[in-house]
């Protein structure tokens, strides 16, 4: 039996980490002076350590960093009673379940609702934490959770019949009562106890009645109380919101209890529980509890008619019949899915999906009548999660999973409160006098604009491809990423605007993507692994027609068009480039090479014929460079070795090196873009702002993509493979802590590491499990990534207190989802499942690095401003000084003004020249100039990460200099005292190279 380790490391991958983290070590102690150079170090490079514990983090935070509340973050009373509303009602729908599961004897789904209850508590937790701090979410917590304990002595006696052990469970609630409202008054002085006793009695009282009708079996009784009790909860979440409104009006501006406030409670709760009693009516229905489904889908039509009410109250009586039947037609294609998961139809399945998503667009054409404040396709965006997430419930429930199922299920809950915001925002809007001053009802400051951002990237990259498994992939794709970048589908349609750092980073996305999927294609095709070449192949034109989208978002369908068929063109020369390769034939490599750059000059002429800011030049130059960093992978795939897998040692290297390239392609589209429509695409494409967003994208995107790579690889015994993915996976987790340490501190990314390590050597574990088909070793692993979220959620909050533990941690469960199914559908040998899935766990990463670089750039502003870091960034896309020769030379912009400078200050100084270098996007910039003896040349770190100048070559360096790692906005100065050729290259990345010609 095949083993794979925790870590995944082979004992000779171990060794060959160990030696060179001594030779790492070696390098950065005791280097000799140089003998040709002055060296001027400005920066402080410090070698970095590994394996420090993850409570370093705590030690190293300073205290502006603490568990409160961020000066900046605004939300609005209404928004808060909302939020809390979500969370008390799942916590009765989730004790519900596993009352119920309890008292009929269905233990794995009882253990599943409960650990489903027990993440519900830790929410509410975090948002505790998130108004009153650290130490009173963990006061907080063990009392929410006793609490939830007399629940369960309560169902246990019920269940035993024990009426003495029924009674005394009932007075540990009354109890708890008085000290819950105890703890909450010393917490608000607005909240008396008294008050607190009167909503948490209620509770207890409808809670306890669902438990004794679950208990005869009275299921129509058992479901009315439910449904009192969930509406019960915002009685609470109201009294709390108002109460700590009172108590901080700065914070949460606005009245918890205004016509607006009650219109978005409303509808966040009717949504919320149209879901929570689909999901127990379906899973009722598939596991043949027919009582339970007749009363569960006679609850759900009665949420049905008052959401029509809810209507009706806003737009008439005449509107509210009108969505009665149409709400309860989806209801019924959500039936039909069900029958068919039960009986194993995949036809019935496919054509209720199939009416799921028309659906959408009849719904959507309704609510636009009425409110013109609605689009259809933010609409159809909206509701495409909710049909992914309750069909993905479904399939859970049909297959017997419930964690699975209760996994789903959490998502399709919390995702009713974005269409119930959405929805509410408009109606507020269209009718401001019946609902008067709500300005303060959305979300403000910071958070507004993080989460608009974070939820328009979650809705488009993620949840509208998650786990519906029906529509083709490219179908997927091409629906998705019509509205994919944030805002940013539309951004040439109206008033629709996005920043040119956030199309940068969506760019970025989607140009890394084909990198990823090209090199996959082509190495299938090596292999002889058809079925996965054509899955490949076809997310690959996915991708492209994805692009094209992009394009044609800007430019117009006609151009998005003529687009395509260019792009598709050039993956046709790579195909020609790899068939010519695995044949031997060196002339059919030579022809190809030569169509590759024919195609470069074509595609230049094209992109410069829409935009004057992008020459051809320039474009042909960074495509002949794409075409150079993919033929590198191709060749190293395709070598003759005595492996039957290629030299995969060279291969993910390689790969590395051409994901990085395309941030390049990305940000100069992106600034000529910008540039050309500065109204719709403000800002700097190349601040530091817009670098560090590229940066966390690109390596969080390549975090998920070399994390499933490695474990396609070990599924399927392609050892050699395996350990180089491996590798490459270990070194983009240290640049990631070299991200986090180049903003929070050395000790911050040494605390990173091991915490980040930690939920990989979790992938494996499930990996390995799925190796062999040890489905409880399996759930073990699963289990321990969802804990994982939190403990990441804790840490990313600890260290910025903008991102709260509950939002870090679904981003990070998200990820967990995705990249699990992925695994799963590589264990079961299904190719198209697995880049379906590769897919959306790459498109995910998206939404979690946008969502940091927003929380980052609010909490350290003067670091991260959107200004140009400098002219040379500025006139990186052709402009003047830069002439037209220059660039049809293939210089770049930096290499013309690197030529202005060495000649402007020659002339007035022959003895001192200063010529500046930009480190930015993993390239040195320019890579390769000439200065006189006498030069010094200025390294200025861009990067939102360490790098160093390291001189020589990856394999041989020599101990002419060595910045060591420097941060961002840092720099490293070198004096060059005679001529001669002076390489160099950094030691983290080693496929940033560069050459100083002395003369």
């Amino acid at each position: 039996m095949r083993t794979l380790p925790k870590w995944g490391f082979t004992i000779s991958s171990m060794l060959l980490m160990i030696m060179l983290s001594l030779i790492v070590a070696a390098c950065q102690t005791g280097l000799a002076e140089p003998i040709v150079v002055t060296v001027v170090v400005t920066a402080t490079p410090t070698a970095a350590a590994i394996g420090t514990p993850e409570s370093a983090m705590t030690e190293t935070i300073t205290g502006e960093m603490k568990s409160e509340m961020d000066d900046d973050m605004v939300m609005s009373a209404a928004m808060l009673r909302a939020t809390l509303d979500g969370l008390f009602g799942e916590h009765v729908i989730l004790a519900a379940n596993a009352t119920d599961a309890a008292l009929h004897g269905r233990s794995g789904e009882f253990e599943a609702a409960a650990a489903a209850l027990d993440h519900n508590s830790e929410d509410i937790a975090g948002a505790v934490e998130l108004v009153y701090g650290q130490g009173a979410a963990d006061a907080f917590l063990p009392l929410w959770r006793r609490h939830i304990g007399f629940f369960v002595d309560y169902t246990t006696a019920v269940a035993q019949g024990d009426e003495a052990a029924r009674m005394k469970a009932l007075d540990e609630l009354t109890g708890y009562v008085e000290d819950f409202g105890a703890f909450l008054e010393s917490a608000n002085p607005n909240l008396t106890k008294a008050a607190v006793k009167s909503l948490l009695g209620p509770h207890v009282g409808t809670l306890t009645a669902v438990i004794d009708a679950q208990a005869t079996d009275d299921y129509p009784a058992a479901f009315m109380h439910l449904r009192e009790a969930y509406v019960h909860m915002d009685m609470i979440a109201g009294a709390l919101a108002g109460a700590i409104g009172q108590q901080f009006p700065d914070k949460f501006p606005g009245a918890a209890d205004t016509a607006g406030a009650n219109l978005r409670s409303t509808l966040s709760q009717l949504l919320a529980e149209h879901v929570a009693l689909a999901a127990m009516a379906t899973d009722a229905a598939v596991n043949g509890r027919e009582a339970a489904f007749q009363a569960g889908a006679e609850a759900l039509d009665h949420n049905t008619i008052d959401l029509a009410a809810a209507v009706g109250s806003v737009y008439g009586q005449g509107a509210g019949d009108a969505l009665l039947p149409l709400w309860r037609t989806h209801i019924g294609f959500f039936v039909d899915y069900t029958l068919g998961a039960a009986s194993g139809n995949a036809e019935q399945k496919a054509k209720a999906l199939a009416d799921l998503q028309g659906y959408r667009e009849d719904f959507a054409a309704f609510l636009i009548s009425a409110n013109p404040n609605l689009s259809k396709e933010m609409l159809v965006d909206a509701l495409t999660p909710h049909v992914a997430t309750l069909t993905a419930t479904i399939d859970a429930q049909a297959a017997g999973n419930p964690s699975e199922a209760y996994m789903h299920f959490r998502m399709a809950y919390a995702h009713m409160s974005v269409i119930a915001n959405a929805l509410s925002d408009a109606i507020i809007a269209q009718f401001p006098a019946q609902f008067p001053g709500q300005s303060g009802d959305a979300m403000m400051g910071m958070m507004d604009e993080a989460m608009d951002h974070t939820m328009t990237m979650h809705d488009a990259m993620t949840n509208t491809m998650a786990n519906t498994g029906a529509m083709a992939d490219t179908e997927v794709m091409t629906e998705t990423m019509a509205h994919e970048t944030p805002q940013a589908m539309d951004a040439m349609q109206g008033d629709m605007v996005m920043s040119a750092a956030y199309l940068r980073a969506a760019f970025d996305l989607l140009l890394s993507e084909h990198v990823a999927l090209a090199a996959s294609a082509t190495d299938a095709a090596f292999r002889g692994r058809t079925a996965e070449f054509e899955a490949a192949a076809a997310a690959l034109d996915g991708n492209s027609m994805d692009i094209a989208a992009t394009v044609g978002s800007v430019y117009g369908q006609a151009a998005a068009d003529a687009f395509l068929a260019l792009w598709r063109k050039h993956i046709g020369f790579f195909v020609d480039y790899t068939m010519a390769v695995a044949q031997g034939n060196e002339d059919a490599r030579q022809q190809a090479l030569v169509a590759l750059d024919g195609y470069a000059e074509d595609f230049g002429a094209f992109i410069e014929s829409a935009n004057p800011y992008l020459p051809k030049a320039a474009v042909a130059k960074l495509l002949r460079e794409h075409v150079a960093t993919l033929t590198a992978v191709i060749g190293a795939q395709g070598v003759a070795t005595i492996h039957a897998s290629g030299d995969q040692m060279t291969v993910y290297p390689a790969l590395r090196m051409a994901f990085a390239h395309m941030d390049m392609e990305a940000m100069a589209l992106a600034m000529g873009i910008a540039q050309q429509f500065p109204d719709k695409f403000p800002g700097a494409a190349d601040s530091a702002a817009a670098n560090l967003r590229s940066a966390l994208n690109q390596l969080q995107a390549e975090h998920a993509l070399l994390l499933i790579k490695a474990a396609d690889a070990a599924l399927h015994a392609r050892n050699i493979e395996y350990e180089a993915a491996f590798a490459a996976l270990d070194a983009n987790t240290v640049d990631l802590a070299n991200a986090v340490g180049s903003v929070y501190g050395q000790a911050a990314g040494d605390a990173f590491l091991p915490l980040w390590r930690k939920h990989i050597g979790f992938f494996m574990d499930y990996a390995l499990a799925s190796i062999e088909g040890n489905e409880k070793t399996k759930q073990q692993a699963a289990d321990a990534l969802m804990e994982y979220s939190t403990d990441f959620g804790a840490f990313i909050h600890s260290a910025n207190p903008n991102l709260p533990v509950a939002a870090v941690a679904a981003l990070a469960d998200e990820h967990v989802h995705t990249t699990l199914a992925a695994i799963d559908a590589s264990a079961a040998d299904q190719p198209d499942a697995y880049y379906a899935a590769l897919r959306k766990a790459f498109a995910h990463m998206g939404m979690i690095a946008n969502g940091l670089s927003d929380a980052i750039i609010a909490q350290f502003p003067d670091q991260f401003n959107d200004e140009p870091m400098d002219m040379a960034s500025q006139e990186t896309i052709g402009e003047d000084p830069v002439t037209p020769a220059a660039m049809a030379e293939g210089a770049t912009t930096e290499d013309a003004m690197m030529e202005q400078t060495a000649t402007d200050a020659t002339a007035v100084n022959d003895v001192m020249l200063t010529i500046p270098v930009n480190v930015s996007m993993f390239t040195f910039q320019p890579a390769r100039i000439e200065v006189p003896v006498g030069a010094t040349v200025v390294w200025i770190n861009r990067d939102a990460i360490d790098h160093t100048v390291t001189s020589g070559a990856p394999n041989a360096p020599t101990a002419l200099f060595d910045s060591g790692f420097f941060d961002q906005g840092e720099q490293f100065a070198v004096t060059f005292e005679r001529t001669g050729e002076f390489p160099y290259f950094c030691r983290r990345h080693p496929q940033m190279r560069g050459v100083i010609i002395v003369k």
